[in-house]
């Protein structure tokens, strides 16, 4: 199979997120508890501790274990590092990818190559439905990344979560 890359425009990197998209999840352990997805996508910086947002609530759904991960330095959050752990049962999703998004300065840089990341993880790994967290700070990541998905993953796709305080 056969994948084209379509770059990510730049006036799609500058626009604010579309926070009544129909992809956006709100950002709550509600969510993460009603998610139909298989399959948890969470991005972390390398310089972002302790985690925020969507990777702080599921990490604490975790029992902390994607912080143990980072402490004991088995991830790192550098860009395209990628460790693929269970859900363990304490979330819906049975695989959890942690995906290394590196510095929050170069995060829209590396958007579109982590999207095209996912993509293939989510296709390798032969998910059916996928949720996405990006890494915090996330405003600017929402409406490239959530373009891209939903073209690429079609129904697979269930959604982003919202930035840290937006809903």
């Amino acid at each position: 199979m056969t994948s084209s890359v379509r770059p990510i425009s730049q006036s799609k990197l500058s626009s604010k997120p579309n926070l009544a998209a129909s992809h956006l999840l709100p950002l709550t352990l509600a969510q993460l508890d009603r998610l139909q997805a298989d399959t948890l996508m969470v991005g972390i910086h390398q310089d972002v501790r302790p985690l925020k947002g969507a990777a702080g609530f599921i990490d604490w759904r975790l029992c902390g274990e994607i912080s143990n991960l980072l402490r004991n330095q088995s991830f790192h959050g550098e860009p395209g590092e990628v460790l693929l752990i269970s859900g363990r049962g304490r979330l819906p999703a049975i695989r959890i990818f942690l995906m290394g998004w590196g510095p929050v300065k170069a995060s829209v840089i590396e958007c579109q190559k982590r999207c095209e990341q996912m993509v293939r993880s989510i296709e390798m790994a032969g998910a059916h439905k996928v949720a996405i967290a990006l890494p915090e700070p996330c405003e600017a990541l929402i409406t490239p990344a959530e373009s891209m998905l939903k073209e690429r993953l079609g129904s697979r796709f269930e959604g982003i979560f919202a930035p840290e305080g937006q809903i």
